[in-house]
């Protein structure tokens, strides 16, 4: 059984090195961005190089597609928890995550990347 629990800090480089891991092998993750006043906004799709300072997350490659893109080297902490952290879900058919990635910016907002368990 998985516990409750928050994410441990990491270092830039460590992050650095986990979402080239990300893109590499074209995770699907549900990304979760988070404002000032309660704004948020979510999505699930694939990370990747929009340019050499700009990831996005995108559902699939179409043009349309709904996107989210940010730049990690603008992150002043890192955040990481493993599955055993992350609690589970408690309604059905709700996604299970791996592992969690949050990037915290210098104006308090955040990104949190979920990897999500691919269900055989």
């Amino acid at each position: 059984m998985r516990s409750s629990g928050t994410g441990s800090d990491i270092s830039a480089q460590d992050a650095k090195d986990l979402l080239s891991k990300l893109i590499t092998e074209s995770t699907k993750v549900q990304v979760m961005f988070r404002a000032l006043h309660e704004v948020s906004a979510g999505l699930q799709g694939i990370l990747g190089l929009a340019a050499s300072d700009l990831i996005v997350v995108k559902p699939d490659l179409a043009p349309d597609a709904p996107f989210l893109s940010f730049k990690p080297n603008q992150a002043v902490a890192f955040k990481y928890a493993a599955g055993h952290a992350i609690p589970e879900p408690t309604l059905p058919d709700v996604p299970r995550f791996t592992g969690a990635l949050m990037l915290i910016y210098p104006d308090g907002s955040q990104i949190a990347l979920f990897e999500i368990e691919e269900m055989d």
